[in-house]
């Protein structure tokens, strides 16, 4: 299986991994007592298989792309906490100086690519780091905090991704999740004014500019009120004399 697994990691291009997915997919992952190898899949991904700069340039299946599909293959609750367990766990006592930028980055790109097309499943992520932040150990809950805020900061500094605006502020991400990542992580949230204005580009509106005049423009006096309508008069047989009163004007 490792074997096989470093193939379609280093070896296999965009355009063909899908049917060397269903291949492997119908190998080792046929049964429901399979799937716990899902989880040991993604820690070799992250953990052991750091592509090269040539490789990250080339159409060669990403990392990330891998891992998503990873997630798609598990149909149990357990194991899919689990899964999200062995994506995320080096970035609970992630230190800058002494850990890697790759065993991070498939993270932050399956909820940044997720974002597009499966928010449901970048929200799933989202919602399990800030969990984790508190739930994985209490009594170190700190230095998890600590760990994470420690992986996003890199990330950013090290350009994985341009920033965090979309991750926090997408409008299909769930409003009572954002708020509870800026609460959790205030640093890394855009300022409100950043909020703001991808709130508007994000729905699609532009805001119209407002029309202003020129001390030197000079406006042109508003026209004359209509003068009043004049009373429709009966002649003694009750006709309308309309004619009369339109040759008037």
């Amino acid at each position: 299986m490792e074997t096989n697994l470093s193939f379609l990691a280093t070896q296999v291009k965009l355009g063909s991994h899908q049917k060397y997915q269903k291949w492997f997919s119908k190998k080792y992952f046929s049964n429901q007592e399979s799937q716990t190898l899902v989880c040991d899949c993604i820690r070799y991904l992250c953990g052991v298989i750091h592509p090269t700069n040539e490789m990250l340039n080339s159409n060669i299946v990403p990392r990330w792309a891998l891992i998503w599909w990873l997630l798609t293959t598990i149909t149990s609750n357990v194991m899919a906490t689990q899964a999200k367990l062995a994506l995320f766990y080096d970035w609970f006592f992630y230190d800058k100086e002494s850990d890697g930028i790759m065993n991070i980055e498939p993270g932050v790109l399956v909820m940044n690519n997720a974002l597009k097309s499966h928010p449901y499943i970048a929200a799933t992520l989202m919602d399990f780091l800030i969990r984790m932040t508190s739930e994985f150990c209490p009594e170190l809950s700190q230095e998890v905090w600590t760990g994470i805020n420690n992986s996003f900061t890199d990330i950013i500094e090290k350009k994985v991704v341009p920033d965090f605006v979309n991750l926090v502020n997408h409008p299909k991400l769930d409003a009572e999740l954002r708020v509870a990542f800026r609460r959790k992580y205030p640093e890394l949230c855009p300022s409100t004014e950043e909020l703001e204005e991808n709130e508007t580009v994000s729905a699609g509106f532009t805001a119209e500019p407002e029309s202003r005049f020129s001390d030197d423009e000079t406006r042109s006096p508003p026209p004359p009120p209509p003068p009043p309508p004049v009373p429709l008069a009966l002649d003694k047989s009750g006709e309308l004399i309309a004619q009369y009163i339109y040759s008037l004007f």
